[in-house]
């Protein structure tokens, strides 16, 4: 068996939604300043872990030392983002935009 079923139901409660909607702009920041800082994450931090916490760009080795310090320097930024640079240049295709792009 695969689990628990899942079950999808519409959220109501205001305060709920404003948490949502905060958490998002918190997300929404981080990736602003992901997509502004891309060019050098991908030339300068190639087989790193590049994580955004609090507007803040840190970079690290793994995937945990990243999320460490951003709960360590942040530690109420839920929206924070974490990503991989690839080691070498290439190409990649991301089957969901049916995209090609050189990183």
């Amino acid at each position: 068996m695969l689990g628990e079923p899942t079950v999808l139901g519409e959220i109501t409660d205001p305060e709920v939604i404003r948490e949502m909607e905060a958490r998002r702009a918190r997300y929404l920041r981080n990736d602003a300043v992901f997509c502004q800082q891309m060019r050098t994450i991908y030339e300068r931090y190639r087989g790193k872990v590049v994580v955004i916490a609090g507007e803040e760009l840190h970079v690290a080795e793994t995937p945990d030392e990243a999320w460490a310090w951003a709960r360590r320097h942040h530690p109420d930024d839920d929206g924070l983002l974490v990503r991989s640079s690839p080691k070498e240049k290439g190409w990649r295709i991301y089957g969901a935009s049916r995209r090609v792009v050189r990183m």
